[in-house]
Formats: C-alpha cells, sequence, structure tokens
C-alpha cells in the first residue's frame, strides 16, 4: 500500500524509490492535513522489487543490507508532511505565511524552509524535472493537536509543531556543539499554534546546542555502576568529561555567523543558559558561552540570561521557573519579542519581534521544562490581550485546559528527545503531572538505561541513516556515469570558476629537551628575518619533549607544560605586528602541535579537526607518535602532522614501523575516509630520529668541511624514502645546515659524553603537493637557540590556494547540463541551478544563509537519473503541455481581489478525460502489482475551520494572500516594528514593561483600504446578544473594498488563492495520466487501477474495506492505524 513518494536514493549501485506505506493523521491545519509517516518502503527501479521481499516472496534480511539504518530512521514515526503545501507550509510559521515570505504561488521547493526539509535530496530528480505535483516536503520533529476545551465559553484548539534542523543534524555523542557554518546541533523551532473563536495565535520558541566548537565522548561502560537508588541520576554519575575542540579566538567566526542569521530570521534573541555551574563539564561551556556573547550585548538584541535549573529545582521543585518567566516579562532591559496573532477577519493583529533560545547541555530535558512554562505564560499573555481573560484571572483556572497543554509538551519533549537521545524526556512526567514521585522515578531510570544503551550500540548506525537521508554518506554519494562524465567537464573547466592567491606558511619545529622557554628568546626561529619573504598567514609549530620522557612522566602527563610554551609561541608571534589566533593546540605526552592563522584569515577556514596516534609500546603509550591536524583554506585542503618516531641509531626499521601506523591509523571526519595523503597540501616535521650512517669522528669532519653531499649519501631518511619504506612521494628542501642533533646542553659542541651519539639531521620538515609546480620554499634553516640538544628548524612556504565563486559555479554546471541535457530531453525539463535560499525569517523578511554554507548535497543533480531515463522526448513535452507548461515552471496567475461582497461557491474543476495507461516507467514490467490505499474521505477535526462545514466545500479555503501594499517589519522606520501605529493605541498598564507585550498593539495593515485606527484590544466590547463574551467584537475597518463576509466559520473566507499544483487530479490518475503518455489501443474503465502507484498528491489514511474512514476522536485527532 503507498501513501505517498517520498523521493528517490542511490545506495551504492541501486536506486530506489523510497515511499511511504503507512501513515496516520496527526492534524489539519486549514483543510490541508498533516500526515506522520510510520512505514516506508523502498522499491529498486531496476527490478521493481520492494526491498522488504525477495523475488520468491520471502522477507528479506533487511538487517544485512546497506539501507537497514535509513528504513529503520524513516519507520521511526517521526517525520511529518502536509498533503496540501498549497494551503499550510508546514515548515514555515504561522507569521511568514501570513506577512507574505511564504509565496503559494511558488513550486513547493521555493516554499520549503530549507533548514527543515529533511528530505530535500532524495527529492533533487523532482526538483530537476519541475515535477511540482511529486514534490513532497518531509520534516523531522513533532506535530500533534489537542482540542484543549473552553475558555469562559470559547474552545481553544492548540497545534505544536517542532521542527528539527536539517543542518549540523545526528545523535547525542556524534554531534554537539557549532559547525563553520555557524549551525549547531538539535537546532529545533517549536511554534505554539492556538485557535480560539477564530483567532489564530502563534508563539515561537528555539533550542540549540551551546553555540561553540566542543564534543563529549560516549560513557566508558566499565566506570558504570549501576544502582537502583542512581538509575535516574545515571548520566550525571558516568562523568564523561566535555572538552572544547577549538580555542574561543578561533570560533569567533563561526559563533558570529550563529547569531548572525538568527537575529536576521527572528529579530531579537533572549539566550537563557539552564546549564549547571555545580558540574565540572557545564561549568566549562557557561565561561565559554558567556565570553563569546559579550560582544554580541553590546548590539542590543542579544540578551543573555543564566538560570541554573538544577540548582534552582531541588527536590523536584519546579515553582522557580516562574522567577525567570517573571524576569523575562518585567525586565525593562530586555528586547521584546511578542507574539504573532491574526483576528477572525484574517487582519495582523500583532507580531513576534524576536525568541528566546534556551539550552542545556542536550537541549532536552531541562530545556523542554522551560520552554513549556514560557509557552504557558505566552498564551497566557495572549488570551489576556485578546480580552478572552481578564488580567487579573490565570490560566491555571482552566484545568481541563491546563491538563491537555501538559501533555502536549509532554510529547513534544519525549519525541524531540527520542530523536537526538534515543530515549524519551527525563522528567516529562513531572511535565505531565506536575509530581515527581517514585514511579516518575522509576520511568526517569527506565529512560536512562534506555539512553545509554542508545547511545553505545544504536548511535552510530541512526547517524549512519541520517547522513544517507541528507546525502551526505558515502554510500549514498555515488554518481551514475552521465554525471561522471559531466562532473569531469566541470573539472577540465576549474578555470571559469576558480581563482589562484598565494598563502604563505611557517613550519617550525624544536626538540626542547625538557627544558623551560624564557631562557633564550624565540624569535630568532619563528620570525623570517628578510625583507622580501610575505609574513606567514599560517603557522604550524611542533614541539617535542616539552616534559623529560621519563616513566614516570610518560604515564602521567602534565599539560600545564604544552601550555607553557603555547604561551611563549603566542607571546612571540605577537611581537612579529601581526595578529594571529590560535587554531588547534594538542599535546600527546611531551608532543605539542599549535596552527596559527592571522585573524583575517580565521574567517576563510573551515572543517578543523585533529587525531592523536600513539605509537610507543605498540601503541598503548605515548613517548612517541605523531599529532594531525587538517582544515580546508577557502577551498584548499591542508594537513600539518607533528612527529616523534623511535629513537636510536639502530632503529631504523621502528621509525619506518612508526611512519606506518601514523598514516593506517590517522583519519578525519564521522566516516574516517580522509586520511592524511588526501591533502592538497600535506607537511611533516618533527623529531623524525633518522641518523648518518657514518661514525662519529667522519661526520664531524664533513661538518667542518661543510661536506653536506657525503652525509646525506649516507642519511637514513633519504634511503628510506628513495627504498619506498616510508614517506613516498614527499620532498624536501635542500638541507644546507649543519646537523641538529645531539649537542651537550647551552654548547656549539656535539656530544662528548661517553655515548658519543653521532650527529645527525633527526629534525626535519617535509612535504607533498597535489600540484607539486604549486608551491615553493623561501628558506629551509635551523636557529641558534642553546637551551636543547637539538636546534630548531623551520622552513617558510609560498603556495597557491584555490578559492571558488559559487555563482560563477553555479553558472558553468547550469550551462553543461542544459548542453548535455538537449540530446536527452528537451528545454522545457530543465531547471535553473537556483541557491535553493530558505523561506527566509519570520517576520517577513527575505534572507539568506551563510555564503559559504554550501553543502554538496545541495546541488541539484546534474543529470536525470535512471528515475527519468525512460522518458522519451515526446513523453516530456507531453508532460509539459499537461502541466500546462511549455517551458520550465509557471507559477499560477496572481490572485486578484474578489469585485462583489460575498464569495461564490466554489466552481467543481472540469475533470479531465481518463487517459488510457501505457508501460510506466516508474513501475517496470516484472515488479509485482501495488496496491493503492485510497483518500480519507470520513470527517476530520480542523481546528482553523467550523465546527460546522458549509455546503460549499469540505475544506476551509487557505490563508488570505499577501496584501500589495504589506509593509514589512523590516522595512518600518525605527526598531520598533509598531512605531508607525498611532499614539492612541494603548497597552494595559498590567503589562508595560512585559516581553510579551512591548510593542504590542494590533497591527492594522494600512493596505486594507483606510489608514491605521486606534486598537479596540484589550478592552473587549459586550456583543449586542443575549450572552456576553470576553473576547472582543471583531473591528470594523474603512474598506476600499467590499469586505468578506464571515460564512459562519471560525475563520473567515479568505479570497481563493491560485495553487502551484494541477487544479483537481483526474479521478483515474495513474502514473501515465501525470506524464501524459499517450493511451494505448486497450482502453481500460474509469477509475483507479489497482495494478499502478498512486497519484502524487499525498493522500491520507482510511481504514481498509471502509470506503467512508473512520471518525477521528476530537480529543486525539491522530486516528490510528
Amino acid at each position: 500500500m503507498i501513501d505517498s513518494f517520498l523521493g528517490t536514493i542511490r545506495i551504492h549501485s541501486e536506486v530506489y524509490m523510497v515511499v511511504a506505506t503507512t501513515t496516520n493523521q496527526a492534524g489539519v491545519v486549514h483543510g490541508a492535513r498533516i500526515m506522520r509517516v510510520n512505514g516506508v518502503d523502498l522499491v529498486s527501479y531496476r527490478t521493481g522489487i520492494s526491498v522488504r521481499t525477495l523475488p520468491g516472496g520471502t522477507p528479506a534480511d533487511i538487517h544485512s543490507m546497506p539501507y537497514m539504518h535509513l528504513l529503520e530512521l524513516l519507520n521511526s514515526g517521526h517525520f511529518y508532511y502536509c498533503t496540501d503545501s498549497s494551503k499550510y507550509e508546514l515548515t514555515a510559521t504561522m507569521q511568514a505565511q501570513y506577512s507574505g515570505t511564504v509565496s503559494f504561488s511558488s513550486p513547493p521547493w521555493d516554499r520549503a524552509d530549507n533548514r527543515f526539509w529533511w528530505n530535500k535530496h532524495l527529492m533533487r530528480d523532482v526538483v530537476n524535472h519541475q515535477l511540482a505535483a511529486w514534490c513532497v516536503v518531509l520534516i523531522n520533529g513533532f506535530v500533534e493537536t489537542k482540542q484543549c476545551g473552553h475558555i469562559n465559553g470559547k474552545t481553544l484548539d492548540l497545534v505544536l509543531v517542532s521542527r528539527r534542523a536539517r543542518f549540523r543534524a545526528g545523535t547525542r555523542y556524534n554531534m554537539r556543539g557549532i559547525d563553520d557554518d555557524g549551525n549547531v546541533a538539535n537546532f529545533v523551532e517549536t511554534e505554539q499554534i492556538g485557535v480560539i473563536d477564530g483567532h489564530i495565535l502563534s508563539y515561537v520558541q528555539t533550542r540549540g546546542s551551546v553555540p561553540v566548537f566542543w564534543e563529549q565522548q560516549t560513557p566508558d561502560l566499565g566506570k558504570v555502576e549501576m544502582k537502583l537508588s542512581s538509575l535516574s541520576k545515571l548520566a550525571s554519575k558516568v562523568g564523561n568529561k566535555i572538552i572544547l575542540t577549538r580555542p574561543l579566538s578561533s570560533t569567533v567566526p563561526s559563533f558570529q555567523s550563529h547569531f548572525r542569521e538568527k537575529i536576521a530570521r527572528y529579530g531579537n534573541i533572549i539566550v537563557v543558559n539552564l546549564l549547571s555551574s555545580k558540574k565540572d563539564g557545564e561549568r566549562t561551556l557557561i565561561d565559554a558561552y558567556e565570553q563569546m556573547l559579550k560582544n554580541h550585548e553590546k548590539s542590543g538584541q542579544v540578551r543573555y540570561m543564566y538560570f541554573d535549573l538544577h540548582e534552582h529545582s531541588k527536590g523536584n521543585k519546579y515553582d522557580k521557573l516562574e522567577a525567570l518567566c517573571r524576569q523575562i516579562q518585567n525586565d525593562a532591559t530586555m528586547p521584546p519579542t511578542g507574539f504573532f496573532f491574526v483576528d477572525p477577519a484574517g487582519q495582523v493583529g500583532s507580531q513576534q519581534v524576536g525568541v528566546v533560545r534556551t539550552n542545556c547541555k542536550d537541549c532536552l530535558d531541562r530545556t523542554n521544562i522551560a520552554q513549556s512554562q514560557l509557552a504557558f505564560r505566552a498564551l497566557e499573555a495572549q488570551l489576556r490581550l485578546l480580552g478572552i481573560m481578564r488580567s487579573t484571572s490565570y490560566l491555571e483556572d482552566h484545568h481541563s485546559v491546563v491538563g491537555m497543554f501538559k501533555t502536549l509538551w509532554a510529547n513534544n519533549g519525549d519525541e524531540i528527545s527520542i530523536q537526538y537521545a534515543g530515549s524519551g524526556s527525563l522528567k516529562s512526567g513531572m511535565t505531565r503531572t506536575g509530581e515527581y514521585g517514585i514511579r516518575t522515578m522509576l520511568e526517569d531510570g527506565k529512560k536512562n538505561l534506555t539512553r545509554f544503551y542508545s547511545n553505545h550500540f544504536k548511535d552510530d548506525g541512526r547517524q549512519v541513516a541520517i547522513d544517507q537521508l541528507l546525502g551526505s554518506h558515502e554510500s549514498v554519494m555515488h554518481a551514475s556515469s552521465n554525471e561522471q562524465a559531466l562532473m569531469k567537464q566541470l573539472n577540465d573547466r576549474t578555470s571559469e570558476f576558480m581563482t589562484s592567491c598565494p598563502l604563505p606558511v611557517f613550519i617550525g619545529t624544536f626538540n626542547v629537551g625538557g627544558s623551560d622557554p624564557g631562557s633564550e628568546p624565540l624569535n630568532s626561529w619563528l620570525h623570517p628575518q628578510a625583507n622580501e619573504i610575505p609574513a606567514p598567514e599560517i603557522y604550524a609549530i611542533g614541539i617535542q619533549e616539552v616534559v623529560e620522557l621519563t616513566p614516570g612522566k610518560v604515564l602521567n602527563t602534565d599539560p600545564y607544560r604544552g601550555k607553557i610554551w603555547e604561551e611563549e609561541v603566542k607571546k612571540c608571534l605577537e611581537t612579529s605586528g601581526g595578529n594571529y589566533t590560535l587554531l588547534q593546540s594538542h599535546q600527546l605526552v611531551g608532543l605539542v602541535l599549535m596552527v596559527f592563522a592571522k585573524d583575517e584569515s580565521v574567517k576563510h577556514i573551515r572543517h578543523v579537526a585533529y587525531e592523536i596516534t600513539k605509537t610507543g609500546v605498540r601503541g598503548l603509550v605515548g613517548n612517541k607518535g605523531g599529532i594531525a591536524v587538517r582544515l580546508l583554506y577557502h577551498n584548499t585542503s591542508f594537513c600539518f602532522v607533528t612527529a616523534h618516531l623511535a629513537a636510536g641509531q639502530e632503529g631504523y626499521a621502528d621509525r619506518n614501523a612508526d611512519y606506518a601506523e601514523i598514516v593506517s591509523q590517522t583519519a578525519f571526519g564521522r566516516g574516517r575516509h580522509t586520511t592524511i595523503n588526501t591533502h592538497d597540501y600535506v607537511f611533516w616535521f618533527g623529531d623524525f630520529n633518522y641518523r648518518i650512517d657514518l661514525p662519529y669522528e667522519e661526520v664531524c669532519a664533513s661538518v667542518t668541511e661543510k661536506n653536506y653531499t657525503h652525509l646525506l649519501q649516507n642519511d637514513q631518511l633519504l634511503r628510506a624514502r628513495a627504498s619506498g619504506e616510508s614517506f613516498v612521494g614527499f620532498q624536501e628542501p635542500p638541507l644546507l645546515f649543519d646537523p641538529t642533533y645531539k649537542y651537550d646542553y647551552n654548547s656549539q659542541v656535539y656530544d662528548t659524553s661517553a655515548k658519543g651519539r653521532i650527529p645527525a639531521w633527526t629534525d626535519r620538515i617535509l612535504y607533498k603537493a597535489a600540484n607539486p609546480t604549486k608551491i615553493s620554499s623561501s628558506f629551509y634553516r635551523r636557529t641558534e637557540i642553546l637551551l636543547s640538544d637539538h636546534r630548531p628548524v623551520s622552513a617558510h612556504f609560498v603556495l597557491e590556494v584555490q578559492q571558488m565563486d559559487k555563482e560563477k559555479e553555479r553558472e558553468l554546471k547550469t550551462k553543461i547540463f542544459r548542453n548535455k541535457g538537449q540530446a536527452a530531453v528537451p528545454q522545457a525539463a530543465l531547471i535553473e541551478f537556483g541557491d535553493f535560499s530558505d523561506a527566509g525569517s519570520i517576520m517577513g523578511d527575505n534572507i539568506s544563509t551563510s555564503g559559504d554554507q554550501v553543502e554538496w548535497h545541495d546541488e541539484p543533480p546534474l543529470v536525470p537519473t535512471p528515475m527519468f531515463s525512460n522518458l522519451s522526448i515526446e513523453n516530456v513535452a507531453r508532460l509539459d503541455s499537461n502541466n500546462g507548461r511549455q517551458g520550465g515552471y509557471t507559477p499560477p496567475v496572481p490572485h486578484q481581489p474578489p469585485a462583489h461582497p460575498l464569495p461564490s461557491a466554489p466552481k467543481q474543476a472540469a475533470q479531465p478525460p481518463v487517459q488510457k495507461p501505457l508501460p510506466n516507467p516508474f513501475m517496470p514490467t516484472q515488479s509485482a502489482p501495488i496496491a493503492v490505499q485510497g483518500a480519507q474521505t470520513g470527517p476530520i477535526f480542523d481546528p482553523f475551520a467550523s465546527a460546522a462545514p458549509t455546503t460549499t466545500s469540505s475544506l476551509p479555503p487557505p490563508l488570505p494572500p499577501k496584501p500589495s501594499s504589506y509593509t514589512p517589519p523590516s522595512t518600518l522606520s525605527s526598531s520598533n516594528p509598531f512605531a508607525s501605529l498611532p499614539p492612541t493605541a494603548t497597552i494595559p498598564p498590567s503589562t508595560q514593561n512585559n516581553m510579551f507585550f512591548a510593542g504590542q498593539q494590533p497591527l492594522l495593515p494600512s493596505s486594507y483600504g483606510a489608514a491605521p485606527q486606534p486598537s479596540p484590544f484589550p478592552v473587549a466590547p459586550t456583543r449586542p446578544s443575549s450572552t456576553t463574551s470576553h473576547f472582543p467584537v471583531p473591528p470594523t475597518y474603512p474598506q476600499t473594498q467590499t469586505p468578506q463576509a464571515y460564512n459562519q466559520t471560525m475563520f473567515p473566507t479568505p479570497p481563493t488563492r491560485t495553487s502551484a499544483l494541477p487544479p483537481t487530479a483526474p479521478t483515474a490518475q495513474t502514473m501515465d495520466d501525470l506524464f501524459g503518455l499517450p493511451a494505448s489501443a486497450a482502453a481500460k474503465p474509469a477509475g483507479r487501477p489497482q495494478s499502478l502507484p498512486p497519484p502524487p498528491v499525498a493522500r491520507g489514511n482510511r481504514a481498509r474495506g471502509n470506503s467512508s474512514g473512520p471518525t477521528p476522536d476530537p480529543f486525539d485527532p491522530i486516528t490510528k492505524q
């Protein structure tokens, strides 16, 4: 049974159709059903066989298949789609839809918010061929509708929509903190929508991980003590360490990008930090967060509030949350956030001008408690503003409403927690009942065990599934032969969108022999002296033996020693005249690697990662080993490796083995597919310990004579490179200085001890470039600093890096695709390669994210996949004519205001003739018939529609279109979006200095034909009837055009909006009908043939054998399958 087509995916060499087989209704908004996906199947395009059955009809062992994790993810019940996005856009807030940010005359891929479109990768072919009718936008998160009861005679319905972002998506221990584009882990936008007596209320909050670079390892199973009394606090008993993976100085560009995008999208930001100051790891995050926020609070649009929820909720008493709400509401220094509502006439009464951004460590348990309390007070404030509740009454007095509200938010917390951490939210029982007893404690203990098991044994598989769905996993990154051919054309023409620029890089290495810095300055080593040499943009410094490598110090590393040298290097670079930022600093016992970049270059550096490899005592001890740091500078990749290899004149084989171990064990990224040698430029530097195979006296004599040629002929490193035993493909600048090892301390004399160690070039710098002609060395030298038995070595390189112009690349892709596509498909079937910009802010501003944020899987495909490979030119031409298009996507005719006072009954769309099906390119002939699940035709609960449906239509009308002269908030004359309202509009004194009411005079757009009038809210005049209502009479606006009639519905009938989809689906529509394929000679009777796939428009679920469908419970609109 197929409910909906969700896209196409290529896993390895096989291409599959992704279809939803089981769905149920999560709610109805504006006549559009929101469906929850409970069952998904993959159908092979090659065989036509479902992956759940083998050719013999027996169940397939999907657990051994590469799509196992993907199927488990899609079958989790955490994905939702809207059956008709021309009426309601599930990825956008109510404010965005009413303000005109969401254009309902645009195709679905332009309407959808890019952040929340989880199956975008699966829909690449649909978007590429502009098949709007086939485009289904899937979100991950939570949707639920509740009929909450009555407030002063008015029925309140609530819809809660949580949208998880697909950027930096992942599981708990796999995805934390921020990325280079400013995206944070577990970012969720939650919108609480209320409908009461025709008014639509909306309040938006967000959550997201602390926006710095940090990680936390999965807890060690061996350190867990299972006690019944501490099961509910299992996570806190494990104590796995939180680590900042980048210095805060190098985090600034990403942090700024995060808040710049959030301010542009949401307006004012109130940051509520719920972390605990008494937990060491969380204390680290608090300090980092507060330090990063100092620069942003100066703008006035970001304010920070710290509230230790653990400390304030001791004994599971959450009454102090009221103090948090009061502080946010009543503090006059807080920027206003407000909320959005629309009156029964479709007029926008107020707009939300900011959001509260809440976080704890995981943004789950504590965050959900705080968000639910804020949402509760926001709803109370909204009802007071409308006059439905008096200012002296409280929402707690309405017990049925409170109970439904708590259930709704507890369900939301559980679902978001399961998606990120693998178990329901802790304390959700407290949210539901308001009490924390023995039963709730046992429930939390069970959730902790479930979460612990999931984090250890299931999260890696779930992460693979998420990466597959989003198109970033290796198994779904295979290109077809046509795509490979077109990519080759693109690579051959890189000069058309790539520019080269020089980059000076400094590499330094120094074995300090356990000495302290300070006795001699490092300037002579770290500062290039020649004026003609450009100042380095990047410094990579390797230091060995910052601690003496004695057994005791090897087993108990002192990290303070590495910090001493780090500070000394930073101090030296500050005196060089340039400002440098520390990108990475890592220590392995006595080995330290530091990478610095100029302040102005940090914004061009992305994808920084590090790996540490031990090679001492079979990889168990870190007295020897390597540290690698990789990064991307513009579009050029770098890897810096410092190493300390095995010592001893006879340790040649051990050194080669150490090198091979570091190379084989060092890999970056979750899939660990990026290795050291896959980068454009690789630098190895350190104490490699390769010796000279000559007697002591002979070496000393050659050094005195400067006969370096004789020494190099016996150099072990050169021999290893020549024989292919290590450092294959690497180069070294000319060695024109004396051996750097081994000296007497504080002396210029080689080793005079009884051991008489032979002088050698143990300290080396090697490099490898993908294009050796793009790199040159300015110098390669040693420096006379005598504090160690080694001498420091440095090298200066100038190399070329590539910078991509994304717009030019996009244009060239389009051109190549069009030239290639001429022979396969007509011009009308091609899509212009757009940037798929986001849907804009909730205030109606069209914005885009960081210009650097481009994922490879965000790009549309260059060629048609097998999904459309069977279409001929004639068939695609019919497809275009069948959809009313002559070329590309043609939007519907813009809305025209009606010329009559009352809307006429909608006309029934003419039914196109039934077309006779031919062999279907979507259904291979050898496949078994697939039954079609019909649409639900029974009654449905829609809080946006009248309780008694009208006779003219079974569904309520869509949202009203944006008024032609509507002024978005961003264009108003002051920072207050309501500053243009008349001074006579007032707010009740009780709501002054309240974040929910600040600037909340109801907004009456002047585009409706008259100047704004004084607000009638919140004073509620009495209706001219036998009963008294507590909500205001809808205002009477002077009109230049005849107003719409109420038509006895909760929600007024707005002007008809032209849909972006084809008018009405044929009653006997098949896949062949959709594509306009020619009719076969043998005509078939009317009605949908059961042997063909369903039409693309997703249908609601119905009970099998019941054509009328089930009647849903109005208090639980989710109809069970």
